[in-house]
């Protein structure tokens, strides 16, 4: 894993953060295996023990790793890991009304989302589509997903019946 130190204006651990992610998304680091442990990596790329935390931690709040304490450093599994998902939708039991994971063995690393919410009533179109009548009111859901670099990756317009859904999400700090 061969890293080279530039001299730029990008802090050094933001440069480590930008390899790992290349090489996560290369396929180079694969979904599910190892990182080296942390003195090792550091050595192998030349920086401190802090620049490489540093790095880490930034890599981990983009939920690339995960790190677990006692057992070390893993590529983050994004296709086995349901709880990384951006669809907040459930049956009012609560189990996953569709699930959207984009896939990694196509190299996308998905970085955020934005997305809206409101009530709309169903045009003639929407009503023939969802077997309603029209002007039923509906909920409308807005989604842009983001590549970590923020390249629009998936623009969705669902409409949902709304006695079959809920709308659930969970915010972290």
């Amino acid at each position: 894993m061969s890293f080279v130190k530039k001299i730029s204006t990008r802090a050094l651990y933001i440069q480590v953060r930008d390899h790992l992610a290349q090489q996560i998304a290369r396929g180079v680091l694969k979904p599910g295996t190892p990182l080296p442990s942390e003195l090792e990596l550091a050595d192998q790329l030349g920086v401190s023990l802090g620049t490489l935390r540093k790095g880490l931690e930034a890599l981990e709040s983009e939920r690339l790793i995960t790190r677990r304490q006692g057992s070390g450093t893993y590529v983050r599994d994004h296709a086995a890991d349901m709880r990384f998902t951006f669809d907040n939708l459930r049956t009012k039991g609560g189990e996953a009304y569709r699930i959207a994971v984009l896939a990694q063995e196509h190299e996308v690393l998905v970085g955020s989302a934005s997305e809206s919410v409101e009530i709309s009533l169903a045009s003639e179109e929407v009503a023939v589509r969802l077997e309603v009548e029209f002007g039923t009111p509906l909920l409308r859901l807005d989604r842009i997903i983001y590549s970590l670099g923020r390249v629009p990756l998936e623009w969705r317009i669902g409409y949902c019946r709304m006695t079959t859904v809920k709308y659930v999400t969970t915010l972290r700090s």
